[in-house]
């Protein structure tokens, strides 16, 4: 499921730029996704962004070699300060990037801690911001996704993932 699943998100060529897995899956009765969708409530993220002089948080998911959890904080217009960040009490670094979000890396997650919960404070001038959010936070996301909702592909690669 997760092969087709990334080979949509970047374009990938199967069979030219990756070799085909032995063994895909597509088949769409294999899951239940209301019932998926309704387990993955307990991963869902959680903000809190008043008075921090952030405007949003978004996050993404990084299947690579090692799974990471990408968090990103777009302050406030015209923000120049620093954001100053911890994920689980831990100093951690925000890294700015071209468009101006600061991003937050929590890296190398073991498949067996898919689900467990990190919580990152991030402090501007204005106050601090709370996340709290797993890898399967990201499933959760976009299993309630409008962007995602007629993509097959991506809600049973979603799916397979959270089993």
């Amino acid at each position: 499921y997760i092969q087709p699943f990334l080979s949509e998100v970047n374009g990938w060529s199967i069979g030219t730029d990756h070799e085909e897995m032995s063994t895909v899956y597509t088949d769409s009765e294999t899951y239940d996704l209301d019932q998926i969708k309704s387990d993955a409530k307990a991963y869902a993220v959680l903000k809190d962004l008043s008075d921090s002089g952030l405007q949003t948080i978004t996050h993404s998911l990084v299947l690579d070699a090692a799974t990471s959890i990408r968090v990103y904080f777009k302050p406030v217009q015209d923000y120049e300060g620093d954001l100053n960040v911890t994920v689980d009490g831990h100093t951690a670094t925000a890294v700015r990037q071209d468009d101006g979000r600061f991003m937050v890396s929590i890296p190398n997650i073991s498949a067996h801690k898919l689900g467990e919960m990190h919580t990152i404070l991030a402090s501007t001038d204005s106050g601090t911001a709370e996340v709290r959010i797993s890898a399967m936070s990201y499933v959760h996301t976009l299993l309630k996704s409008s962007t995602y909702a007629d993509n097959e592909i991506a809600r049973y690669a979603m799916a397979a993932l959270y089993i």
